[in-house]
C-alpha cells in the first residue's frame, strides 16, 4: 500500500472513531451539520453514528422525504458512476441517504434513497426487525472535481451506527440534450429515443400540469402546421411533457401533459406559427422516475370528432381542444361526427340524478360520455367520468360490485352519504385484495367490490368511475347479508328517542324501528347540546411553555398518551370529567379510554363509532414528539368557578416531516366552553389529512371544523347549552316534573336563546324558543319521576 493510501485509510478510520466517540459521549457528532461534513475518500468505507445528532430541519428534501438526526460527509466526484450506500453489516438502524451538490448554504438535490432496491443481503438491517431492505443506496453520475455532500439520517427519527461506502465504476456523462440550450432537433414526423438515467436532476422548469419534473431532456422542432402532437406514450416510465415557445432564456409554456396515456404523456400544442421553433421538455413526473424516452412529433396534430356532454358533436378538434377546452369526449383521430354517433350522456350522470336501486338488484350501465363531475376525496380523488346510484341503508352490511364478465374496463367505486352538495365518504374500492377470478381483467384484478355497514334508513350515493379516466360498460350488483352491524360512518342525524319517559339517542328510522317517539335532530336525553359549528374567536394565544407542567410521557415518543388532571369538574356532553388523556397526535380523550386507545394515530372522521370516542380533536393526525424540541404542556389557571385548563402542543411534527407546529386548547369551568388556538401549522397532506372537532362517547354526535378553516392565527370556540331530557322535562333537575318546573317554564315563556329570560331546561323540544309546544310536553309528563 502506498504512503498516500495508508494516510487516506488512517484518516477515514480516525474520522469514524471520532464520530462514534462523540456520539457516545452525549454530544452531537462532529459532522452534525453540512459545514462540518467529514471529507471521505472515494472507494472507501467510513464508520460513524447518528446518536445525538440534531435534525436538519432547513435541509431541502431530495427524492425522498428527510429523515431525522442526520450527519454529513462529503466527497469529490471523478466523472464516474458512483455508489453511495449504508448497506453493510455494521449499520444498525433504518437509514435514509441524500446526496447534494452546490454549497451548504444553497444545497442542490442530486439523488436520495430510503430503502435500497439492490438484491444485497447487507441491505437488510436485523436490528430493525424487518426482513425488507432498510439500508439505503444512491447511484449517481458525478462531475469531475465537484464536491458532493452526503446526509445520512434515520427513517422516523431512528438513530444508530452506520457504515457508509462510496465506490466508483465506469465513466458516465449527462446526455448531450440535458439542457434547453443543447436541445436535440426532431423534425415534424420524426422520433427520438433516449435514456434519462444520467440527466442532471435540477434546473428545468416544472410544467404547470405537474408537481415536479425529474431528469428532463430537451428537444426542439420547427412547426410545419398550426398544431403538433408530442407523443411519449411508448416511454417506459412515468413521464411529464412541457412544450414552450420563445428562446431558452425566456421560455413560455404553451402545452403540458401528465398521465394522458396511462402514466405516460401525450401533449398537443395548438396555435403554433408555421416556421417558428418550439422547445419540448420530457422528464420524470416524480423525483425517482427515470428511464427510456420514446417520443414522436406529428404536425399537424391528429384531429377528429368531439362529443360534448349533451350529446352534440363538433368536428375536427384535436384531443386537447376537445377534452380540455370543450370538456368533451374525443371520438378518435380522423373520426367524423357521423361515425362518432355521439350518444346522449347517461341519465344518472350527476349526483342529483342518481338512479334509485332497491336491494337486492343487478343493473347494467356505462360511464361513456359521463361528465367529470367533482366529488370529494374518497380513498383517492375520483378521476374521470362517473355515474351515480342510490340505495337506502338496511342496518346490515351492503356490498356493491362490478366483478362480472359484462364489465369491460378498470372500474372504481366510491360510497357517500349526505346531500349532493355536501357528500361524505363512507367507503371505496379500486381493486379488491387477492386475485378473485370474477374481478380479473386482462389477467389483473381491475374490477371493483366494496362493502360497508349501513345505517337503517340512511341514503347512500354510489359513484361508478374509471381508473385514470377509463370508460366502458359495467354490470353492478347490490346485495346485503341480513346481519345487523354497527356502522363505522355515521350519516343520519341523531336525537332523543322517547319510550314513555325513557330516553336514548337514536336516528329517526332507528327510533321508529323500536316503537319510540323521535323528539327531533340533535335533541338530548339531558345534558349539554353543542351548536352545529364552531365560531371564530379573538382570544390570544397563552404561551405556557415556561409556566406549565410538561406531559413527560406524551412528549417523548411516537403515538404517546398521558392522563393529566383537569383541575376542576368539566362537563362534556352528558358526562363530567376531572382528568383527560393528551396525546402526541394532537388529541384529547376523556376516560374511560385507556392509553392504547387514546394514542391512535389514524384520525377518523367526526362523528365515528370507531374508538377513540369522547374526544376533542385539536389537530388529530399522525404526529410525533420524538424530537427533543417537541413537547406537550398543560396548566390550570384562574380560581373557582372560573378556572381554565390550557393544553399546548409545542414543536410537534407530522410523522416523518420536520416542520414544528404550535397550537393549544382551553377548557372552561364556568360555561364548558372549548377554544382551539393555532399559531404555526404545517401544510396538510391533502383533504381529510387532519381531523378537528369534538365527539360524544358513542361516536354518533359531534361537531367538526373543515380542515381548510384551520390556518395560522385562527381561534375557534364552541359553547354548549344545557337542556333537560326531551322525554322527561325536569326543568330544575329535582328528579320529578312538578310545579317548580311549571313555574320555571312559565317565567321563561316566549323567550328565545340569547334572551336573559331564556331557560334552557324549560326548552323541552330544544328548538331554541320556549312556547306552547314546550308547555304541552311538560304537562304531558307532569307528576312523573324521571328515570
Amino acid at each position: 500500500m502506498s504512503l498516500t493510501r495508508r494516510l487516506q485509510f488512517a484518516l477515514v478510520v480516525c474520522a469514524g472513531i471520532l464520530t462514534t466517540a462523540a456520539s457516545r459521549a452525549g454530544v452531537p457528532p462532529v459532522n452534525d451539520d453540512c459545514a462540518s461534513a467529514i471529507p471521505t475518500a472515494v472507494n472507501s468505507t467510513i464508520y460513524g453514528s447518528t446518536v445525538g445528532a440534531i435534525d436538519d430541519g432547513n435541509t431541502p428534501a431530495c427524492d425522498v422525504s428527510l429523515g431525522g438526526h442526520g450527519v454529513w460527509h462529503s466527497f469529490v466526484g471523478n466523472g464516474r458512476m458512483t455508489r453511495i450506500s449504508t448497506c453493510d453489516p455494521n449499520t444498525t438502524f433504518d437509514t435514509k441517504v441524500h446526496v447534494y451538490r452546490g454549497s451548504c448554504a444553497a444545497l442542490v438535490c442530486v439523488a436520495g434513497n430510503d430503502d435500497s432496491d439492490e438484491p444485497n443481503p447487507d441491505c437488510v438491517i436485523p436490528e430493525t426487525g424487518s426482513a425488507a431492505n432498510r439500508g439505503s443506496t444512491v447511484n449517481i453520475c458525478t462531475l469531475n472535481g465537484v464536491t458532493y455532500y452526503v446526509l445520512v439520517s434515520g427513517f422516523g427519527g431512528a438513530t444508530g451506527d452506520y457504515a457508509l461506502n462510496i465506490s466508483t465504476s465506469g465513466l458516465c456523462f449527462p446526455p448531450a440534450n440535458d439542457t434547453c440550450a443543447t436541445a436535440d432537433t426532431v423534425t415534424c414526423g420524426g422520433a427520438a429515443i433516449a435514456l434519462t438515467d444520467f440527466a442532471l436532476p435540477d434546473g428545468d422548469p416544472i410544467p404547470s400540469c405537474a408537481f415536479t419534473v425529474s431528469r428532463g431532456l430537451w428537444y426542439r422542432f420547427t412547426a410545419t402546421a398550426t398544431s403538433a402532437q408530442i407523443d411519449a406514450c411508448a416511454s417506459d416510465f412515468d413521464t411529464v411533457i412541457g412544450v414552450y415557445s420563445g428562446g431558452c432564456a425566456g421560455l413560455s409554456e404553451i402545452a403540458c401533459s401528465d398521465d394522458d396515456c396511462g402514466l405516460q404523456s401525450l401533449a398537443i400544442a395548438t396555435g403554433l406559427t408555421i416556421g417558428q421553433t418550439y422547445h419540448v421538455l420530457v422528464g420524470g413526473a416524480v423525483p425517482a422516475e427515470r428511464g427510456l424516452i420514446s417520443m414522436s412529433i406529428t404536425c399537424p396534430a391528429p384531429n377528429g370528432a368531439c362529443c360534448l356532454p349533451d350529446g352534440t358533436c363538433i368536428p375536427n378538434l384535436t384531443q386537447t381542444e376537445c377534452e380540455d377546452q370543450m370538456a368533451g369526449a374525443y371520438a378518435g383521430d380522423n373520426v367524423d361526427c357521423i361515425a362518432a354517433n355521439c350518444p346522449a350522456p347517461p341519465p344518472n350522470d350527476t349526483c342529483e340524478a342518481a338512479t334509485a336501486i332497491a336491494i337486492p338488484a343487478t343493473v347494467n350501465g356505462t360511464n361513456a360520455l359521463a361528465a367529470n363531475d367533482p366529488a370529494p376525496e374518497c380513498g383517492s380523488f375520483p378521476i374521470g367520468a362517473g355515474v351515480w346510484y342510490e340505495v337506502i341503508g338496511t342496518g346490515t352490511t351492503i356490498t356493491a360490485t362490478t366483478c362480472f364478465t359484462q364489465t369491460n374496463y378498470d372500474t372504481t367505486l366510491q360510497v357517500y352519504c349526505g346531500d349532493c352538495n355536501e357528500l361524505r365518504c363512507v367507503a371505496q374500492n379500486d381493486d379488491p385484495t387477492g386475485t378473485p377470478p370474477e374481478c380479473q381483467l386482462a389477467g389483473a384484478t381491475r374490477k371493483a367490490r366494496v362493502s360497508w355497514c349501513s345505517e337503517l334508513g340512511a341514503r347512500y350515493l354510489i359513484r361508478v368511475d374509471g381508473f385514470l379516466g377509463e370508460m366502458g360498460t359495467f354490470r353492478l350488483q347490490f346485495s346485503q347479508n341480513g346481519v345487523a352491524c354497527a356502522p363505522t360512518s355515521v350519516c343520519l342525524p341523531r336525537g332523543a328517542c322517547c319510550d314513555g319517559l325513557s330516553c336514548q339517542i337514536l336516528s329517526e328510522p332507528e327510533c321508529a324501528a323500536v316503537g319510540g317517539a323521535y323528539a327531533g335532530d340533535n335533541t338530548t336525553c339531558g345534558g349539554l347540546v353543542y351548536p352545529t359549528a364552531f365560531e371564530n374567536c379573538a382570544s390570544p394565544f397563552e404561551d405556557i411553555s415556561g409556566s406549565g407542567t410538561l406531559a413527560a410521557f406524551a412528549s417523548a415518543g411516537d403515538d404517546r398518551a398521558e392522563e393529566i388532571p383537569i383541575g376542576f369538574a368539566f362537563d362534556f356532553y352528558e358526562e363530567q370529567f376531572t382528568t383527560v388523556w393528551v396525546t402526541s397526535n394532537g388529541l384529547m380523550v376523556f376516560p374511560p379510554s385507556i392509553e392504547s386507545d387514546a394514542d391512535d394515530f389514524t384520525n377518523d372522521p367526526i362523528p365515528s363509532p370507531i374508538i377513540p370516542n369522547r374526544i376533542i380533536a385539536v389537530l388529530w393526525d399522525d404526529m410525533t414528539t420524538l424530537d427533543a424540541n417537541s413537547n406537550i404542556f398543560y396548566e390550570t389557571v384562574g380560581t373557582a368557578p372560573n378556572r381554565r385548563l390550557i393544553v399546548q402542543w409545542d414543536g410537534v411534527n407530522q410523522f416523518d416531516v420536520l416542520a414544528p407546529m404550535l397550537f393549544q386548547a382551553t377548557l372552561s369551568e364556568s360555561d364548558s366552553a372549548i377554544e382551539l388556538r393555532y399559531v404555526a401549522l404545517d401544510t396538510p397532506n391533502g383533504e381529510g389529512d387532519w381531523t378537528i372537532g369534538l365527539e360524544d362517547g358513542a361516536g354518533v354526535r359531534g361537531v367538526s371544523i373543515p380542515q381548510n378553516q384551520v390556518v395560522d392565527g385562527v381561534c375557534k370556540r364552541i359553547v354548549p347549552t344545557r337542556f333537560s331530557s326531551a322525554c322527561c322535562p325536569d326543568v330544575d333537575g329535582s328528579g320529578m316534573v312538578d310545579l317548580a318546573d311549571l313555574a320555571g317554564l312559565l317565567a321563561a315563556f316566549g323567550s328565545s336563546q340569547g334572551s336573559p329570560q331564556y331557560l334552557p331546561g324549560a326548552d323541552v323540544d330544544q328548538n331554541g324558543t320556549i312556547n306552547l309546544s314546550d308547555l304541552a310536553g311538560l304537562l304531558a309528563a307532569f307528576g312523573s319521576v324521571c328515570p
